[in-house]
C-alpha cells in the first residue's frame, strides 16, 4: 500500500469524477480493492457504509445503490490517520507492550499488596 496524503483522499478515491457524478456501492467497493488501499475484505461493507443511508430501518442490499460523489464524506468517516512503514510499526507495538507490561506490573503488584494486608 502506499501513502496517501489526508488532504488527497477524496482525489484518490473519487479519480476523475466531480461531486455531482454518481458512484455505485459496486464501483466503490472495486476502488478499495485496489491501489493506493489494496483492501483484500469488508470492500463492499466499507462501500456500503458510506453509500447507504442511516436512517431508514432496514436495507436491502443493492450493489447498483448510488449516491452523489459530494455526499460521500470520506474525511469525517475514515478521519485522520498515520502511515507506518515496517520500522515504525515495529516501534509502536514495542511501546504499546511496554505500557501494557508497566500497567499489568503495577496492578499485580497492588493486587498483591491488598493480599498481604489480610
Amino acid at each position: 500500500m502506499k501513502g496517501i496524503e489526508f488532504d488527497s483522499l477524496n482525489e484518490e478515491v473519487f479519480n476523475g469524477l466531480n461531486s455531482e457524478d454518481t458512484i455505485t456501492i459496486y464501483e466503490l467497493s472495486r476502488v478499495f480493492s485496489r491501489q493506493p488501499f489494496e483492501l483484500k475484505k469488508d470492500t463492499l461493507k466499507l462501500a456500503r457504509y458510506l453509500i447507504e443511508p442511516r436512517k431508514e430501518p432496514m436495507i436491502v442490499l443493492n450493489k447498483l445503490r448510488e449516491e452523489k460523489v459530494k455526499e460521500i464524506q470520506l474525511k469525517n468517516t475514515i478521519g485522520e490517520y498515520i502511515i507506518l512503514d515496517k520500522e515504525e510499526k515495529k516501534k509502536s507495538w514495542e511501546v504499546i507492550l511496554e505500557v501494557s507490561l508497566n500497567v499489568h506490573n503495577r496492578n499485580s503488584k497492588a493486587r498483591w499488596e491488598s493480599l498481604r494486608s489480610y
